[in-house]
């Protein structure tokens, strides 16, 4: 071995150890910063404001965006072995995202009108940085909780300690002063709040009264948590974009989401996040199509109470934004398609998600078959005799 070979080797063990001290403080700072930027994303959208707490509140950003470049940075240069096979497509993508927030920082803004205006406005607007960070948050803080599937801990109790904090989390969000239009005691946000999350539909206030936009927007996040899981989207977010994979995890999670096989796995959290998104869109379009123009809405309107009632019909929640849910007077009469579009939701809501499954693959097979057909025009002799599976029967 040259003698450069045996120094490199040499230097390689004895900074390994320190690399790993720094990385590790690292990791914890930037969980710190997660939840420091959440808790900053609350307070800006929950309090009304004073000039000084703003220009505060984009500094804590500032701040966190400077972490996140620096954990990602020292990730690629001290470790990139470990990074290149911990790392997935998405999380790499996520990772040039974060350093192209760097062009405005770089370079001056254009003078010339453009696409390259455009292009540095939207890189450097507020919109493109909070939600790269909240992203960026969400991941950290569902990777460490996934990790702490590794600890042999009960996963029962992990699950029933993950409903209760959201909950608790949904209630105080609920409270918050730009949730409600006079406010609201904490007995009813802790009601409202766990018959969100547990998809019940009791409600001890009026909805549509008591509560603003962005109380709305708090209550159809925690049906949907409540509806897909509060476990699936922290697995999810954890094992498919940071590569959280190991034996112990996976056979947990499985189990958490009904899945065959530890091969399954992942496409099994994607079909459940997948189905829902696409069922609840086309339920929203929907609704739209069956109460444009009938309600005395404007266009953001009409799609915020389409999108709000198809998620909680889909995850049978049973929440409404009008008074007296759906028996209200402005939807009775001539209303049809409202009522048809809810059925529906609700009825493949109730189904589960594997007998939904079942069905989109019969229904892919028939229609492959039926291709096949038109292209040969010669019916295949042997056809899966088992397309029903037990549970779908």
């Amino acid at each position: 071995m040259k003698i450069y070979h045996k120094f490199l080797l040499y230097q390689n063990k004895l900074l390994k150890p320190y690399i790993r001290i720094v990385l590790g403080l690292l990791e914890a700072l930037t969980y710190l910063a997660s939840l420091t930027l959440i808790i900053g994303v609350i307070y800006e959208h929950g309090f009304p404001l004073s000039v000084d707490e703003v220009a505060k509140i984009q500094t804590l950003y500032k701040a966190v965006w400077i972490i996140f470049l620096i954990d990602v940075t020292l990730h690629i240069l001290l470790e990139y072995r470990s990074t290149k096979k911990q790392y997935r497509r998405l999380a790499w993508i996520l990772s040039v995202l974060l350093y192209l927030t760097l062009i405005p920082v770089i370079f001056h803004r254009p003078e010339e009108e453009g696409a390259i205006l455009q292009l540095w406005e939207f890189l450097h607007g507020k919109f493109y940085h909070l939600v790269l960070l909240l992203i960026f948050s969400l991941l950290n803080l569902s990777n460490g909780l996934v990790r702490l599937l590794g600890r042999r801990t009960n996963p029962s109790l992990i699950l029933a300690v993950s409903f209760l904090a959201i909950i608790l989390i949904g209630t105080g969000l609920l409270m918050l002063p730009r949730c409600t239009v006079n406010g609201i005691t904490w007995v009813d946000s802790l009601f409202t709040a766990t018959s969100a999350v547990c998809v019940t539909g009791l409600v001890p206030v009026d909805v549509s009264t008591t509560f603003t936009t962005g109380g709305l927007v708090v209550i159809i996040l925690l049906i949907q948590i409540g509806g897909l899981g509060v476990m699936t989207l922290t697995s999810f977010f954890a094992m498919f974009f940071m590569g959280n994979t190991s034996l112990y995890n996976q056979l947990v999670v499985r189990d958490m989401v009904s899945s065959n096989s530890l091969g399954s796995l992942l496409s099994t959290l994607l079909y459940i996040l997948g189905f829902t998104l696409v069922i609840e869109g086309i339920g929203m379009i929907s609704i739209w199509f069956s109460i444009h123009g009938t309600l005395g809405m404007n266009f953001e309107d009409e799609l915020a109470f389409s999108a709000f009632h198809s998620i909680s019909a889909f995850c049978n929640a049973g929440f409404s934004t009008l008074s007296g849910n759906l028996g209200n007077s402005m939807v009775m009469t001539n209303h049809n398609g409202l009522f048809i579009s809810v059925s529906l939701l609700i009825i493949l809501g109730g189904i589960g998600f594997p007998i939904l499954v079942n069905f989109k693959d019969i229904v892919l097979y028939h229609l492959r078959h039926f291709w096949k057909f038109v292209r040969t025009r010669k019916l295949e002799k042997h056809r899966m005799l088992h397309l029903y599976n037990l549970n779908t029967k």
